[in-house]
């Protein structure tokens, strides 16, 4: 008797991890919206959890001089950075920050994410074998007219262990991120930032 062969069914691809899914599912709309908000002359306030990864389409600057570029449909002024790509650069993917380490250092969000803020976190890590300075992270609920840290200072270790800045904002509302050098220098103490994550508000303002 012949009995009839039966075929597995094929397995089911893997699925995307959660930081993958957070930074790539909203990314067209993101950017539909931040088209919208040009064209009207108009600021648009982002909601739902904000990634950013540097791995999309554009999302790519090659000088230290200060420009703009749009990550996950937000813009960002990067001034003394530039999105790197080379062996000597940390990067969970082809690309991450690369902060100069000068004193105008910094990497700023242009435009406003609704739903507030719960919390900023991000992987770090020296470029190379670069000495390093004191970095900070700060949050503007007023569009960027003034600015107030979350969280210590951190420098990255002299090692090539990655890194963890984690910290509790904890504010509603319209917020944009920042992260700027605290040293005064001038020579290069690079270092690479990766996979910012900023959460939704949810609970009590701690700036009440």
């Amino acid at each position: 008797m012949n009995i009839p062969h039966t075929q597995s069914p094929p397995s089911a691809p893997p699925r995307a991890s959660l930081f993958t899914r957070l930074s790539k599912s909203d990314r067209w709309s993101r950017a539909l919206l931040a088209v919208c908000a040009s064209l009207l002359g108009s600021s648009v306030a982002f909601a739902t959890p904000y990634s950013v990864d540097f791995e999309g389409a554009g999302e790519t600057k090659t000088v230290y001089g200060s420009g703009s570029v749009t990550l996950n449909g937000i813009a960002w002024n990067m001034t003394e950075a530039l999105v790197g790509t080379e062996t000597s650069d940390f990067k969970n993917g082809l690309r991450s920050a690369r902060l100069r380490g000068y004193t105008a250092s910094s990497i700023t969000m242009l435009a406003d994410k609704a739903g507030g803020a719960g919390t900023i976190s991000f992987s770090y890590r020296r470029y190379g074998t670069d000495a390093q300075v004191a970095w900070a992270v700060e949050y503007s609920t007023n569009g960027g007219s003034s600015w107030t840290q979350t969280g210590a200072n951190f420098t990255a270790p002299a090692t090539n262990d990655v890194q963890t800045f984690n910290s509790t904002v904890g504010v509603g509302g319209s917020v944009r991120m920042r992260i700027i050098c605290k040293a005064t220098s001038t020579a290069s103490r690079r270092l690479n930032v990766d996979d910012i994550l900023i959460t939704d508000f949810g609970g009590t303002d701690t700036t009440s």
